[in-house]
C-alpha cells in the first residue's frame, strides 16, 4: 500500500492514479480476504505489481544529472568532517 500512495508508474498523473489505486486495492484483497487461497493468488499480483512499479519509479524519477558532481572554480573545497572518538572521553 506505501509504493501505491507514494510511488509513481506513468508520467501521465490520469493513468497513474488509476494504476495506483488498482494496486491500493489488489493489496487491500489481500491483506483482508478470509481465504487464504484467494489472499495468496491475489498476493503474487500486488507482488509483481509493486516489483513492476518500482522498477518504473526507478525509470521515471531519477535525476538526469548528478547534484554530487564538484563544479569547478566554485570556492573553496569543504573541509572534511572530523570524527570525534566518544570512548576516549572520561
Amino acid at each position: 500500500i506505501s509504493f501505491a500512495m507514494f510511488g509513481r508508474f506513468l508520467k501521465n498523473f490520469g493513468g497513474d492514479i488509476l494504476l495506483r489505486m488498482a494496486l491500493a486495492a489488489v493489496s487491500l484483497v489481500t491483506m483482508l480476504h478470509p481465504d487464504t487461497n484467494v489472499a495468496t493468488a491475489v498476493g503474487v499480483v500486488a507482488a509483481a505489481g509493486t516489483l513492476i512499479g518500482i522498477w518504473r519509479y526507478g525509470k521515471i524519477a531519477s535525476p538526469k544529472t548528478s547534484t554530487l558532481t564538484p563544479v569547478i572554480g566554485d570556492g573553496p573545497a569543504p573541509k572534511p568532517a572530523v570524527a570525534v572518538n566518544l570512548a576516549s572521553e572520561g
